[in-house]
């Protein structure tokens, strides 16, 4: 046979086969998509967060039976599923019942969709299907975009326009959510400009960068507080970003950024400010605090006719007792007052010149801890001098506490033996019970400490059974390891109690007898990072008391 004409009989062959696998195809799609329709019902627009439901209807329009069907739903990958079921996974996969011709049926989800401002979020539905008395199988798939063109959620800067060079920066991001649910495992993350150094955030963070969130219901809000300083040249803006989001199934979702500048401006006057002779000090409870406020002329020009003002800030301190040589107390408004009349200095203040001022203020030596009110309590002083302004922060230091009890009697602790009062030459056995009571901070590596004297040894007898006691036999010297203790433990709730049974034996005629010597109790500060001292004291028994 002729080459050429073989070879235009397989084209020819090739050109019907392609065409009639085309009208297959054609037709099976056209076949699917008529036969079967589906579709995803459900809102256009939406609100961040809010719960609304997905309907996936699906008929079927042709004259015989459609089975084998086959249904699968993926939910927007930032969804959140309200049906239990489901609610663990995004993707729905299950077998559904023969759909007869002309019968229309409906499958519902409700659920909730975060992200962004604007962004889109598609859902998708696919259903597989065998007519019947057919071997061929169909598929029909269709998707529903939906837009987030609302977020209930405020999330800010309140940040200066304007910061000094290479001096304290004090800022903060405040958040609030209208979301009607509860959002857990939240983030709030921190981009920094070049040349900020962090150097404090109240809570504590993760990271200097980064904050959890305590679950945020309706309503609710809160602030992270920062502090830090940033050097650059005078002019420069400095952008500082921030992110809030949250984890779920092991996905960070994005709700919402903010960003917010700051300018560069170089101080013409540095304020420093002194505690009790220190820069860094951290006050307690009832503490006489002496102020020293020097401010110096750093300028190219002298100063003339200033003023300085001084706002203590923070529920703890007694402004009953202040006291300013110099300085005029207003009451009102906790505002101390230095005119060009009090000081030299603010009437005249050379290139370089130094000026001072000072007070005395007490802080509370007790205060209510009801509704966490006393916690972590944070002084502040905000001072101006001229158009200078500067805030200083100080942590008020956590309190310990021992209280202390002598039974000689039985009691629900043991039983105790021996003549009472105490006889030289005869032993007796009394019950010692001491409780440790902690404020206002959280505290780690709590021990009580206490000397037992010559004459007095411990029995072995201890309540509880498991507490870590310990006794150098030489120093005479007893540790009791208390651990960790939350704020307002002994206080609020109940705190750590120990008992333990000593044995005496006087070798004189004593009517005071000291059963513990040196008792003091000692902790770290989580909240200041400082180390904590209690002392008691001894602990005397009174023989003779009735």
């Amino acid at each position: 046979m002729d080459i050429s004409k073989t070879l235009k009989i397989l084209a020819l062959v090739v050109i019907i086969g392609g065409s009639i696998a085309g009208y297959w195809f054609y037709q099976k799609t056209i076949y699917s998509k008529e036969v079967l329709k589906v579709e995803i019902l459900g809102p256009e627009k939406i609100a961040a967060g809010e719960e609304f439901e997905y309907t996936i209807k699906y008929k079927n329009n042709g004259n015989f039976r459609l089975e084998n069907l086959n249904f699968n739903f993926q939910f927007p990958d930032q969804a959140i599923v309200s049906e239990e079921e489901n609610q663990n996974s995004l993707r729905v996969v299950k077998d559904l019942e023969d759909l007869y011709p002309g019968e229309e049926k409906f499958i519902r989800y409700r659920a909730r969709i975060f992200g962004t401002q604007d962004s889109i979020h598609t859902a998708y539905a696919t259903i597989g299907f065998n007519p019947k008395d057919l071997n061929a199988n169909y598929q029909v798939k269709t998707s529903l975009s939906t837009k987030i063109d609302s977020m209930p959620i405020t999330f800010d800067f309140d940040l200066p326009s304007k910061a000094m060079n290479e001096k304290p920066l004090n800022f903060s991001i405040n958040y609030f959510s209208n979301i009607d649910y509860p959002l857990s495992d939240l983030r709030i993350k921190l981009e920094y400009p070049a040349g900020f150094q962090f150097l404090e955030g109240q809570p504590l963070s993760i990271e200097n960068d980064e904050w959890a969130v305590p679950i945020l219901n309706k309503v609710e809000g809160g602030r992270i507080s920062i502090k830090g300083q940033v050097s650059g040249s005078a002019g420069d803006s400095k952008l500082f970003k921030a992110k809030l989001g949250f984890w779920k199934n092991d996905k960070y979702i994005l709700l919402k950024e903010t960003s917010k500048a700051t300018f560069l401006t170089e101080a013409s006057i540095y304020i420093t400010q002194f505690i009790n002779n220190s820069p860094q000090y951290n006050p307690r409870d009832g503490e006489l605090l002496h102020y020293e406020i020097f401010f110096r002329n750093v300028g190219g020009e002298a100063l003339e006719d200033l003023s300085m003002l001084v706002k203590l800030d923070g529920n703890v301190f007694d402004l009953d007792t202040l006291k300013s040589d110099t300085g005029k107390y207003n009451s009102g408004d906790n505002f101390i007052i230095w005119s060009k009349r009090e000081s030299e200095n603010l009437q005249f203040l050379d290139v370089n010149q130094e000026g001072k001022a000072e007070f005395w203020v007490e802080l509370k030596d007790d205060w209510p801890l009801a509704n966490n009110a006393g916690f972590n309590q944070i002084i502040r002083s905000k001072i101006s001098v001229g158009q200078t302004n500067e805030e200083f922060s100080s942590k008020v230091v956590s309190k310990l506490a021992i209280s202390s009890q002598v039974l000689s009697s039985d009691n629900a602790y043991f039983n105790n033996s021996g003549p009472y009062p105490p006889q030289v030459g005869e032993y007796s056995t009394l019950t010692v019970v001491l409780n440790v009571k902690n404020y206002f901070n959280a505290m780690k590596n709590v021990k009580l400490r206490a000397v037992l004297p010559r004459y007095i040894d411990l029995t072995g007898q201890i309540s509880p059974s498991d507490s870590k006691l310990v006794f150098d036999q030489k120093s005479r010297e007893m540790i009791w390891d208390i651990g960790d203790m939350g704020i307002g433990k002994g206080v609020l709730t109940k705190g750590p109690e120990i008992a333990f049974q000593v044995r005496i034996k006087p070798d004189l005629d004593m009517p005071l007898i000291s059963i513990l010597g040196g008792l003091s109790v000692d902790g770290d500060d989580q909240f200041t990072g400082s180390r904590v001292e209690e002392k008691l004291g001894d602990v005397v028994l009174d023989t003779q008391a009735e």
